[in-house]
């Protein structure tokens, strides 16, 4: 595990490889960057594979203030400007989704391919009072926070992983659970996606129930020329739940931009 700091954010990270071929994984919200540990021990040695905690999760810091998407894909350039990444592979999952288009339509010289699973979508996704309520919680309660976790990562509660993604979860900053939900609900940049010219993969569990069909295919309809692939029986974390066939599919994506 290594930390990068970036002015007064520090920004924790895992790496396994050290060749120039690089795959940048970014999470979700309640996560952290070891939901990516199953498919980077699967992928090729070929490939050097990276993951962040953004800021407010995991071991990053845990700043006040703003947590919407344009920073947190700030965040992610001077991330890779640092480490010195020029052209990569960038995997955004939910609310990393919304951080890897905005680093895309922003930075689309940088990536070499774009791959997004069960991605929020590009037109926001509107969180419900109750919901809200719900999140906040969450946060003051592990109890309550536990089956809810196990639920959106596909994975049985006394599974090892899910433990350590519980107690990552546990970890983020309770200031950031509103503004996290904020970020998702008025990021809205479908008229800009019409744009973006880098290879784009989706990916989507067809039992996810926090993101539709509809909002998965607005998207791929949205993005030229992108491809989708939908996971069956399988919920909102297909990396998770599924990670020998998830990480087929993306070594798919990968390799199939070079064809």
């Amino acid at each position: 595990m290594s930390l990068l700091v970036l002015g007064e954010l520090s920004l924790h990270y895992i790496e396994f490889g050290q060749t120039d071929e690089v795959v940048l994984f970014v999470h979700g919200n309640w996560c952290s960057s070891r939901c990516w540990l199953p498919t980077m021990a699967r992928l090729p040695r070929r490939f050097r594979t990276i993951a962040l905690d953004q800021r407010g999760f995991g071991y990053s810091s845990k700043p006040p203030g703003e947590y919407s998407i344009p920073p947190r894909a700030a965040d992610l350039r001077g991330f890779a400007d640092a480490l010195g990444l020029d052209r990569f592979h960038l995997v955004g999952h939910s609310l990393g989704g919304a951080v890897a288009v905005q680093f895309a339509l922003e930075h689309s010289d940088r990536l070499r391919t774009l791959f997004l699973l069960d991605s929020a979508p590009a037109s926001g996704l509107p969180v419900s009072p109750a919901v809200r309520a719900l999140q906040d919680r969450f946060a003051a309660d592990r109890s309550l926070l536990e089956p809810a976790l196990a639920l959106a990562l596909c994975l049985e509660l006394r599974d090892p992983v899910f433990q350590v993604l519980l107690d990552d979860a546990c970890a983020m900053a309770r200031h950031s659970v509103q503004p996290n939900l904020d970020a998702l609900a008025n990021w809205c940049v479908l008229d800009e996606l019409a744009s973006l010219r880098v290879p784009t993969t989706l990916a989507w569990g067809d039992q996810d129930l926090v993101i539709s069909r509809e909002m998965c295919e607005e998207l791929h309809r949205s993005i030229a020329n992108s491809r989708l692939h939908i996971f069956e029986q399988i919920g909102h974390s297909p990396n998770l739940a599924d990670p020998d066939g998830f990480t087929a599919v993306l070594l798919e994506a990968l390799t199939g931009a070079e064809a």
